[in-house]
């Protein structure tokens, strides 16, 4: 029969390198990776990619190209060395053993040009493995070192002094030196440790420079060393460059982002490098080759990214490397088939494609399943998803991992498979399994691990198994744990099967085989998937096998937790009856509460599975026997036959949260117990299916009948007999219920819906059509009413008349209690308030919530008042005038409650009206003394209303004189309280004023008769009855404004006539003093105009006085101001003759000469002084006879018209 290695193209004889080493250069090492290389289609991009990159005139010459452990990304890397280089080998350059490459590529001659492009320049590239280099100077150094390398020079400061020589042009003669004195070449002395440093000290000394440059060159070189940073390499890489003018220098430095991670490099002296380099231009390019993307290398360093600005710009040019490129190169490179080989490999497939597409349908991370016959084809004898898997069993299912020490590429796992499973010795149509996948990718096993496949063997062994091995299944759990795919026993068996038609056998074996390892603790079973326990797991196993601190009350506890779980137990808590829903009290027969809120008249009690004993009917008998005359109790029995699978369900569980719980566990005990943990809710799935079945299986018992129970009728049987239990407790229910809803409803609707809000049932029927209450022979309201005798809460409502032998539901009793209070039948005390209505603020909220009608009390109305004594009350309130008053409405459809507290309401109105206008102020409580008798009668009435004192306040009122003496108080206060607002601020002004007349005629000296008899009367008539007399005090105060108006009159005119004579005589001085230069009298024209100024403010034509001032309107003069003014005459007339005296006649100064302009004249003569003022003064001592004091007035005149001369003035008496 045909073999696997009968349709393979490769030979396998030949063995393929697993590491490409970028320092390798030896030819036939070359060769044989240039002929091993694999140019796909994508590589071809990435390559054309670089080409044009390389070529074009970038200001930033780097380029970052990733891709993980195992992509090919270093033999990518070296092939563009080598295609930079291009050295030539066996007389054929590179570029053209790599045309051959090309072949069959879309736009192969475009790329091949793009290569040749490559020769424009002269490169000279330096390849090193940063992860491989020490990194004890840096990464500028580790870039120095490989450049001395590549120059055939030494890495160390015997290096950094042969390329001083170079520089210097002395190497050669240094060289020829050292071959003269020794015998042989510098290079082969200078790989012998024991001679190198001799020779190179001899051969200095020679003529290159003396001991002591030398020992200064020495310690300089080692020193440079030591300090290398960045701005050493760019002197150095420039001083190579000037003379290398045509020359790149290509920096190729491969695993930098594990460099990085070993922290090899640092992330800033890369940045450092990148930013120094950067002024040499397209002179210097660096290639970094890295498992990690940029970004990822970045992220992983916690430096900020502000920080690295030069390391991004330098490579912002990236290629990835993606794992597709290896998995083509693998299916090109290893499993490459021959024409007939890949015939064969599609035909068979389409005769069992569904198999093939089963077996591959592998549930994990990003695995597909095989779909047609090429890709079978080109995988065979692998699978497609084999590759994805092995990619993630090598390196991890993260995007990107560290170097694995030891891991193997994709590519050598492969080849072994093939070549050390002998697959290529069997017959087609075999395949690879996951086992063997895992021997060959992992190249060493954990001994705890090989551990665990020796013992899946030997606890294997007397279980006849065909296909399954112990070790294999456990490599294929191994390997499909590894590369993120399920571990259930389909994939165990997809994953382990070689040939598709083995599946289901294969199927079945595994079962078998993860039962008995996970009833071992080789595997354990974490819900669908099973996992290889550890050292560390099988560990945790003992430690949870030998705790002994589960008690049997724990187990108990934890198998009630999940009866509290069971459907059948939350169906049991409540059915439907008489329109309504009906709770029950669930419970253990130890009495653990199954639910809340349950009613607790009536119960159902579920026994405990482990208290079954000692057999189902005997224990069935003894409850039977405890409860036949218990009507309020149902007993569900479950059935012991899983009682044991229970218990040991139940202990499991609390083994599982023990070992949670256990303190100081390492880090690897700790994610063991993650594990377990994770398989709690397995364990505790499988608790809940047996206790389901042992209760659907059980008995009911109650009233001393039995019923059998199933599955299927177990939830009916139970709900029947709670219904039989509601019909023997509550007798004296209701027909229907009522919604809680509908009490607010009843609160808001109007009269006329009452009825339809309700509805129609006869329980009910509390209201007619028009909104009368007619219920009071209703079942439930006697009920309601008599439980309400007294204060009552809603809680004890709610609890009481929910208990038997009423049983009403919430709904009943809140939305009845709505309706009473609606027809006023009941009375509401919540939070300290007392609500007799519903239309109170504030009345609703008992109602809004559950919890606030709890909070409340309810008690029934037994007293009421009637028809014609309320009809009295509102008509009496009406007359009052209360709507005005108080703002609020009346009607004879409120309440007794509602009426008193109308009466309160107004009462309390008027009182604070009293209050707040006379009250505490002594004179209007004199004036307004009838107002004060009247509050006090009020105050009976402003009590707040209670249930208690409401009938007798009411009583009080309507049997007052008819309510006359009510209505007076209301009447007095009323009419005080509007006197106060329209005309008490008249009064006090009234007040004012009679003050302010008496002040200024006492001030002026007036006789005060006519005015006190005036006077005296208004305050008689205010003090007696303001309010009465209001009218006559009006015309007393008018009588009073006429006799002041008389006397600012008459005392006017007699002003006025004195100040006009006064203008005159001012007048005839003017006219005198403008008869003279204006100059000279400019002074006292001034005078002249300020007096006659006042002259024509006390000239007042008319008299008005306004309201109650005392001052002219007109004049702004009151009485005082007009007596005082007629007292200033005299001494104003006297100014007015000395102002005659002092017109001036003639100049004061003499005119001044003009001044001469200077001159070298003779000096100045003096100025004329001024002259004194000439007055004449025709004056005569007064003919006739004169009183002493009219003389003296004379003199007065005399001095006063003197004093006002100048010292120096000049009085003529004969002109």
């Amino acid at each position: 029969m045909t073999k696997i290695k009968d349709i393979l193209s490769i030979h396998l004889e030949e063995d393929i390198k697993s590491v490409i080493d970028l320092n390798q250069q030896d030819d036939k090492s070359v060769i044989d990776e240039l002929d091993g290389f694999i140019l796909t289609e994508s590589l071809a991009k990435h390559l054309a990619d670089f080409c044009d990159f390389y070529v074009s005139n970038t200001s930033q010459p780097g380029l970052w190209l990733s891709g993980f452990y195992g992509s090919g990304k270093s033999y990518f890397s070296k092939m563009i060395g080598f295609l930079l280089k291009n050295p030539v080998l066996s007389g054929t350059s590179i570029r053209d053993r790599f045309a051959n490459k090309l072949i069959g590529l879309p736009n192969a001659s475009l790329l091949q040009n793009s290569i040749n492009e490559l020769g424009r320049s002269k490169n000279h590239v330096v390849l090193f493995d940063a992860a491989k280099t020490t990194g004890n100077h840096g990464i500028c150094y580790m870039m120095m070192g490989a450049f001395l390398k590549s120059l055939n020079l030494n890495d160390d400061w015997v290096g950094i002094v042969e390329f001083n020589l170079i520089m210097s042009g002395r190497y050669e003669a240094f060289c020829d030196k050292v071959k003269e004195k020794f015998g042989e070449p510098w290079t082969a002395r200078r790989k012998n440790m024991d001679l190198v440093y001799d020779t190179l000290e001899d051969t200095m000394l020679d003529g290159f420079c003396s001991e002591n440059a030398y020992d200064e060159m020495r310690d300089a070189a080692k020193q440079r060393i030591q300090d290398y940073d960045a701005n050493k390499l760019q002197e150095d890489l420039t001083r190579y460059l000037e003379k290398n003018p045509d020359l790149r220098i290509v920096f190729m430095i491969d695993e930098v982002s594990e460099a990085i991670a070993q922290q090899k490099i640092n992330i800033l002296d890369l940045e450092g490098m990148a930013e120094s380099i950067a002024a040499l231009g397209r002179k210097i390019w660096t290639i970094a080759i890295a498992q990690l993307q940029l970004d990822d290398v970045i992220n992983g360093t916690n430096v900020n990214k502000s920080l690295l600005t030069k390391i991004i710009d330098r490579f912002r040019n990236r290629i990835p490397i993606a794992a597709e490129e290896v998995d083509t190169i693998i299916r090109k490179r290893l499993l490459a088939k021959t024409a007939d080989g890949n015939a064969i490999l599609q035909d068979y497939y389409k005769k069992n494609s569904g198999q093939i597409s089963d077996i591959t349908n592998l549930v994990g991370t990003g695995l597909k399943k095989t779909t047609d016959a090429k890709t079978y084809a080109d995988y065979y004898p692998f699978y497609e998803h084999q590759f994805k898997m092995l990619q993630y069993f090598l390196f991890g299912t993260h995007k990107l991992v560290k170097t694995q020490v030891g891991t193997r590429g994709m590519l050598i796992s492969a080849f072994d498979v093939l070549k050390k499973e002998t697959m290529a010795d069997r017959d087609i149509f075999v395949h690879v399994n996951a086992s063997q996948l895992c021997r060959n990718a992992e190249e060493s096993v954990p001994e705890s691990l090989r551990a665990r496949y020796n013992q899946a063997d030997e606890h294997l062994t007397d279980i006849k198994l065909k296909f399954v091995v112990g070790h294999d299944m456990l490599q294929t759990i191994h390997f499909l744990t590894e590369s993120g795919a399920k571990t259930t026993v389909e994939n165990i068996s997809r994953a382990y099967v070689n040939c598709p038609n083995d599946y289901f056998t294969v199927l079945e074996e595994v079962k078998k085989a993860c039962k008995r390892l996970a009833d071992d603790e080789i595997l354990i079973l974490s819900g669908d998937e099973y996992r290889i326990t550890s050292e560390t797991q099988q560990r945790i196993f003992e430690m949870m096998a030998n705790y002994d601190g589960i008690a049997n009350y724990r187990i108990k506890g934890e198998i009630t937790k999940e009866v509290k779980k069971m459907q059948l137990v939350r169906q049991a808590q409540t059915i439907t009856a008489d329109s309504g829903n009906v709770t029950f009290t669930l419970q253990t027969d130890g009495g653990e509460p199954l639910n809340t809120g349950g009613n607790p008249n009536m119960k159902v009690v579920f026994h405990d599975i482990l208290n079954v004993k000692p057999s189902l009917g005997e224990y069935v008998d003894k409850v039977k026997e405890e409860t036949q005359s218990d009507k309020n109790t149902i007993c569900v029995i479950p059935s012991p036959d899983y009682a044991s699978e229970i218990q040991q369900a139940a202990e499991t569980i609390l083994r599982i949260l023990y070992i949670k719980d256990v303190p100081n566990l390492t880090d690897e005990e700790k994610k063991v117990v993650a594990e377990i943990v994770g398989t709690l809710e397995d364990k505790t799935r499988q608790l809940e299916q047996a206790i389901v079945k042992s209760y659907d299986e059980g008995r009911l018992v109650y009233l001393y009948n039995v019923s059998i129970m199933q599955q299927q009728s177990a939830p009916q049987i139970i709900k029947d007999t709670e219904l039989k239990m509601y019909d023997n407790i509550y007798t004296k229910r209701l027909g229907g219920t009522l919604k809680d809803s509908i009490a607010l409803q009843l609160l808001k609707v109007g009269a006329n819906q009452l009825q339809n809000t309700i509805g129609s049932q006869p329980d009910f029927q509390f209201f007619d059509t028009s909104g009368q209450f007619i219920g009071d022979q209703l079942p439930v309201i006697t009920e309601i009413m008599a439980h309400t005798a007294t204060y009552n809460s809603g809680a004890d409502l709610e609890r009481d008349l929910g208990a038997a032998p009423t049983g009403y539901t919430f709904g009943t009793i809140f939305s009845t209690l709505a309706a009473l209070f609606r027809a006023s039948k009941i009375i509401i005390k919540y939070n300290n308030q007392e609500y007799h209505s519903w239309q109170q603020d504030g009345a609703k909220e008992p109602f809004m919530t559950a919890r606030n009608f709890q909070r409340a009390s309810f008690k029934a109305v037994t007293k009421s008042l009637g028809y014609n004594e309320k009809r009295d009350i509102v008509d009496t309130l009406k007359d009052c005038n209360f709507k005005q008053l108080t703002g609020s409405n009346l009607s004879y459809n409120m309440n007794d409650f509602e009426l008193v507290d109308a009466i309160r309401l107004l009462a309390v109105t008027e009182i604070q009206k009293v209050n707040n206008n006379i009250c505490n102020d002594d004179e209007r409580e004199r004036l307004f003394r009838r107002s004060i008798a009247a509050k006090d009668l009020l105050l009976q009435y402003a009590k707040t209303v209670t249930d208690t004192n409401y009938f007798t306040t009411a009583r009080t009122f309507l049997n007052d004189n008819d309510n006359e003496e009510f209505v007076n108080a209301i009447d007095k206060i009323e009419k005080d309280i509007r006197f106060i607002n329209e005309n008490l601020k008249t009064i006090e002004g009234q007040k004012s004023y009679l003050l302010d007349v008496k002040d200024e005629m006492e001030f002026v000296g007036i006789p005060m008769q006519a005015f006190d008899t005036l006077n005296e009367r208004y305050s008689k008539m205010l003090e007696s009855d303001p309010v009465h007399n209001y009218q006559q005090m009006q015309q007393v105060v008018q009588q009073v404004r006429d006799l002041y108006y008389q006397y600012m009159q008459q005392y006017a005119e007699s002003m006025t006539q004195g100040y006009c004579e006064l203008d005159g005589k001012l007048e005839q001085v003017r006219k005198k003093a403008e008869e003279y230069p204006k100059e000279w009298n400019a002074s006292l024209i001034t005078k002249l105009d300020d007096k006659q100024k006042t002259c024509r403010r006390y000239a007042v034509t008319k008299i008005e006085l306004k309201h109650y001032d005392i001052r002219c309107c007109r004049c702004h003069l009151q009485l005082r101001d007009i007596d005082n003014a007629i007292k200033m005459l005299p001494q104003l007339q006297t100014e007015a003759d000395v102002f005659d005296t002092e017109v001036k006649t003639t100049a004061s100064t003499p005119p001044q000469p003009p001044t001469p302009s200077p001159s070298p004249g003779p000096q100045p003569q003096p100025q004329p002084q001024p002259q004194p003022t000439v007055r004449k003064l025709r004056s005569q001592l007064p003919t006739g006879q004169l009183s002493v004091a009219q003389y003296k007035q004379w003199l007065k005149q005399q001095l006063a018209m003197v004093n006002s001369y100048d010292e120096k003035d000049i009085l003529k008496f004969d002109e």
